[in-house]
Protein backbone atom coordinates (compact mmCIF):
# COMPACT_ATOMS: atom_id res chain seq x y z
CA UNK A 1 0.00 0.00 0.00
CA UNK A 2 1.25 3.33 -1.09
CA UNK A 3 1.41 6.17 1.83
CA UNK A 4 1.13 9.93 0.91
CA UNK A 5 1.86 12.81 2.83
CA UNK A 6 -0.08 15.99 2.68
CA UNK A 7 1.60 18.79 0.82
CA UNK A 8 2.29 21.61 3.19
CA UNK A 9 1.31 24.01 0.47
CA UNK A 10 -2.28 22.20 1.92
CA UNK A 11 -1.66 22.17 5.78
CA UNK A 12 -3.21 25.39 7.49
CA UNK A 13 -0.97 27.43 9.03
CA UNK A 14 -2.67 30.70 10.92
CA UNK A 15 -5.85 30.76 11.72
CA UNK A 16 -8.29 33.87 12.88
CA UNK A 17 -9.93 32.78 16.61
CA UNK A 18 -13.51 33.12 17.04
CA UNK A 19 -13.30 30.69 20.38
CA UNK A 20 -10.79 29.74 22.19
CA UNK A 21 -9.62 27.44 25.42
CA UNK A 22 -6.57 27.45 27.03
CA UNK A 23 -5.02 24.70 28.68
CA UNK A 24 -2.20 22.53 30.23
CA UNK A 25 -1.14 19.12 31.26
CA UNK A 26 2.05 16.93 32.08
CA UNK A 27 2.98 13.19 31.91
CA UNK A 28 5.63 10.82 32.91
CA UNK A 29 6.28 7.33 31.98
CA UNK A 30 9.17 5.47 30.70
CA UNK A 31 8.76 6.51 26.98
CA UNK A 32 8.63 9.69 25.58
CA UNK A 33 5.51 9.25 23.13
CA UNK A 34 3.75 7.80 26.56
CA UNK A 35 4.12 10.80 28.24
CA UNK A 36 3.29 12.89 25.90
CA UNK A 37 -0.11 10.67 25.89
CA UNK A 38 -0.49 11.62 29.36
CA UNK A 39 0.26 15.13 29.21
CA UNK A 40 -2.43 15.59 26.08
CA UNK A 41 -4.92 13.61 28.53
CA UNK A 42 -3.72 15.57 31.55
CA UNK A 43 -4.90 18.60 29.35
CA UNK A 44 -8.02 16.95 28.43
CA UNK A 45 -7.10 16.88 23.97
CA UNK A 46 -6.23 13.17 24.20
CA UNK A 47 -9.42 12.05 22.56
CA UNK A 48 -9.98 15.47 19.76
CA UNK A 49 -8.08 15.36 16.89
CA UNK A 50 -6.38 18.65 16.24
CA UNK A 51 -4.72 20.24 13.24
CA UNK A 52 -1.29 22.30 15.02
CA UNK A 53 -1.24 25.76 13.35
CA UNK A 54 1.45 28.06 13.75
CA UNK A 55 0.76 31.91 13.53
CA UNK A 56 -2.90 33.70 15.25
CA UNK A 57 -4.36 36.25 13.08
CA UNK A 58 -4.51 39.26 15.52
CA UNK A 59 -8.58 39.61 15.89
CA UNK A 60 -11.00 39.46 18.81
CA UNK A 61 -12.36 36.41 20.45
CA UNK A 62 -13.99 34.45 23.36
CA UNK A 63 -11.94 32.59 25.47
CA UNK A 64 -14.11 29.92 26.96
CA UNK A 65 -13.48 27.17 29.97
CA UNK A 66 -13.46 23.35 28.70
CA UNK A 67 -17.42 22.36 28.65
CA UNK A 68 -18.38 25.48 26.75
CA UNK A 69 -15.80 25.28 24.22
CA UNK A 70 -17.04 22.24 23.21
CA UNK A 71 -20.64 23.04 23.00
CA UNK A 72 -19.29 25.23 20.20
CA UNK A 73 -17.82 22.69 18.83
CA UNK A 74 -20.06 21.39 15.65
CA UNK A 75 -19.81 17.69 13.31
CA UNK A 76 -17.14 18.84 10.48
CA UNK A 77 -15.65 22.00 12.18
CA UNK A 78 -11.93 21.91 12.55
CA UNK A 79 -10.08 22.33 16.17
CA UNK A 80 -6.97 23.68 15.67
CA UNK A 81 -3.85 23.47 18.31
CA UNK A 82 -1.74 26.43 18.97
CA UNK A 83 1.10 25.92 21.55
CA UNK A 84 3.77 23.83 22.40
CA UNK A 85 5.03 20.24 23.95
CA UNK A 86 8.25 19.31 25.40
CA UNK A 87 9.30 15.52 26.09
CA UNK A 88 12.43 15.33 27.92
CA UNK A 89 14.72 12.78 29.68
CA UNK A 90 15.95 13.20 33.28
CA UNK A 91 18.63 15.65 32.35
CA UNK A 92 16.17 18.94 33.49
CA UNK A 93 15.79 19.17 37.34
CA UNK A 94 12.02 21.08 36.56
CA UNK A 95 9.99 21.93 33.67
CA UNK A 96 7.22 24.58 33.61
CA UNK A 97 4.95 26.13 31.25
CA UNK A 98 2.27 28.93 30.74
CA UNK A 99 -0.26 30.09 27.51
CA UNK A 100 -1.63 33.48 27.92
CA UNK A 101 -4.80 35.34 26.26
CA UNK A 102 -6.00 38.66 25.46
CA UNK A 103 -8.93 40.75 23.28
CA UNK A 104 -10.28 43.58 23.43
CA UNK A 105 -12.86 44.85 20.85
CA UNK A 106 -10.14 45.50 18.46
CA UNK A 107 -7.42 42.52 19.02
CA UNK A 108 -6.62 39.50 20.17
CA UNK A 109 -3.68 37.39 21.08
CA UNK A 110 -2.20 34.34 22.55
CA UNK A 111 1.45 33.79 23.69
CA UNK A 112 3.13 30.76 25.51
CA UNK A 113 5.91 29.98 26.97
CA UNK A 114 8.05 26.95 28.05
CA UNK A 115 10.86 26.83 30.39
CA UNK A 116 13.39 24.78 31.85
CA UNK A 117 12.82 25.85 35.55
CA UNK A 118 10.33 25.19 38.24
CA UNK A 119 9.44 29.03 38.19
CA UNK A 120 5.85 29.55 36.78
CA UNK A 121 5.69 32.52 37.83
CA UNK A 122 8.91 33.68 35.14
CA UNK A 123 7.05 30.76 32.16
CA UNK A 124 3.69 33.90 32.77
CA UNK A 125 5.53 36.89 32.75
CA UNK A 126 7.18 35.75 29.64
CA UNK A 127 4.00 34.57 28.01
CA UNK A 128 1.79 37.96 28.71
CA UNK A 129 4.63 39.78 28.72
CA UNK A 130 4.70 38.97 24.52
CA UNK A 131 1.09 40.27 24.34
CA UNK A 132 1.10 43.26 26.26
CA UNK A 133 3.95 44.53 24.25
CA UNK A 134 1.94 43.50 21.10
CA UNK A 135 -0.82 45.79 21.71
CA UNK A 136 0.70 48.61 23.32
CA UNK A 137 2.88 48.85 20.77
CA UNK A 138 -0.30 48.76 18.27
CA UNK A 139 -2.74 50.76 20.33
CA UNK A 140 -0.64 53.12 21.82
CA UNK A 141 -2.39 52.65 25.13
CA UNK A 142 -2.28 50.26 28.52
CA UNK A 143 -3.48 46.44 27.32
CA UNK A 144 -5.77 44.86 29.61
CA UNK A 145 -4.74 41.77 31.83
CA UNK A 146 -4.44 38.81 29.78
CA UNK A 147 -5.85 35.23 31.17
CA UNK A 148 -3.14 32.14 31.62
CA UNK A 149 -3.06 28.81 32.59
CA UNK A 150 0.32 27.32 33.39
CA UNK A 151 1.60 23.68 34.91
CA UNK A 152 4.76 22.47 35.73
CA UNK A 153 6.66 18.88 36.43
CA UNK A 154 9.45 17.88 38.29
CA UNK A 155 12.25 14.98 37.14
CA UNK A 156 12.48 13.48 40.49
CA UNK A 157 13.38 9.55 38.46
CA UNK A 158 14.64 8.14 35.55
CA UNK A 159 11.76 8.66 32.98
CA UNK A 160 10.61 10.67 30.47
CA UNK A 161 8.87 13.64 31.13
CA UNK A 162 5.98 15.67 29.15
CA UNK A 163 4.67 19.44 29.22
CA UNK A 164 1.97 20.42 27.07
CA UNK A 165 0.30 24.14 26.94
CA UNK A 166 -2.56 24.66 24.14
CA UNK A 167 -4.85 26.94 22.43
CA UNK A 168 -7.51 25.21 21.23
CA UNK A 169 -9.31 27.60 18.64
CA UNK A 170 -12.45 27.43 16.90
CA UNK A 171 -11.99 29.21 13.72
CA UNK A 172 -13.70 32.25 12.75
CA UNK A 173 -15.39 31.30 9.58
CA UNK A 174 -15.35 34.70 7.95
CA UNK A 175 -11.93 35.62 6.96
Amino acid sequence: MESRKIKSQYKKTEVKPKYVWLTCGTGKYTSPKAAETLAKRSAGIDDVYIQQVYNIIPAPFTVLNKKEFFEKVTPGKKIYYYGWAEVVDDDVGSLCGSISAMTTDDWGGISFSIRDSSNVEKATLTSTRDLVYNYESNFKTSAPVPVSTNCSITVDDPASYALIVAALIIEDSVL
